[in-house]
């Protein structure tokens, strides 16, 4: 039975006005939790795509091939440290006219990697024998709240809804085929905004404040069911960041860990 993780992230934008501070440092931090931890992962078994090489063409490609060679007993796991946003969406059954996206290393309109991407691609693959969790740190900002949103082949900073969510998040109900027997793990809801920050813990490194909060979580009490740790990790995220997150899973079963393994 493998353990296979795919990591995703991005400082650096081909637009440099976009730039990040934490999401490498977010992804450093997980595949040390992964290999170290009770995870048991083999580091070559953990592959990165950073910066100039997180495409949209290698994030699709690498996670469908890491999705699509699984097997039974298989634990896989996608994580995403980066920017997000709406578009809008030609998906008559979303309330809200609009698509929430992955936005990758080329940050255009025509690069954004948008949810029906992504759960046409889990529920292709996954099945319960198949133990899948996605971790997105998506939204961050720095010491000022930068927001991405889609004008024609550009993104550019407005003040909008950053945060991806990737199924069924905004209150409405959920589409049958969005809930799969995998665990999603979201930075906030998607009416608030992610922090990136400059300097937090012993280290002072920059970070996600859930990344952050996450690993620091998982690697004291990785078993502990997910309907107890949505309280601690938040309470963890208010410990370092008076930013207004509240980070927001959609989990095959309440009772289950965090991270499926």
């Amino acid at each position: 039975m493998a353990k296979r993780a795919l990591m995703v992230g991005i400082n650096t934008y081909s637009n440099r006005s976009f730039d990040l501070k934490g999401c490498l440092n977010d992804i450093d931090s997980l595949k040390r939790l992964l290999v170290s931890g009770p995870y048991n992962f083999n580091v070559d078994d953990i592959e990165s795509l950073t910066d100039t090489s997180a495409t949209k063409q290698s994030i699709l490609s690498r996670l469908d091939y890491m999705l699509g060679t699984a097997s039974p007993g298989d634990t896989l796991i996608f994580a995403f440290s980066g920017h997000g946003t709406q578009a809008a969406s030609q998906d008559q059954s979303e309330s809200d006219k609009k698509d929430e996206c992955l936005v990758p290393y080329e940050g255009t309109f025509t690069s954004l990697i948008r949810d029906n991407d992504l759960h046409g691609m889990y529920n292709k693959y996954i099945d319960s024998r198949i133990k899948f969790t996605a971790i997105y740190d998506m939204c961050h900002s720095g010491t000022m709240i930068r927001e991405l949103d889609v004008i024609n082949d550009n993104i550019v900073e407005v003040v909008s809804n950053r945060c991806l969510d990737v199924f069924d998040l905004k209150g409405r109900p959920a589409r049958d085929k969005e809930i799969g027997p995998y665990n999603i793990l979201s930075a906030c809801k998607d009416n608030e905004t992610a922090a990136d920050l400059r300097a937090v813990g012993p280290s002072k490194q920059s970070r996600g404040a859930f990344s952050y909060s996450l690993h620091n979580f998982l690697s004291l009490t990785p078993d502990l069911p997910v309907a107890i740790a949505d309280g601690q990790i938040l309470d963890g995220i208010k410990e370092v960041s008076d930013h207004k997150q509240n980070p927001h899973y959609v989990v095959y079963d309440i009772n289950s860990p965090l991270i499926r393994y």
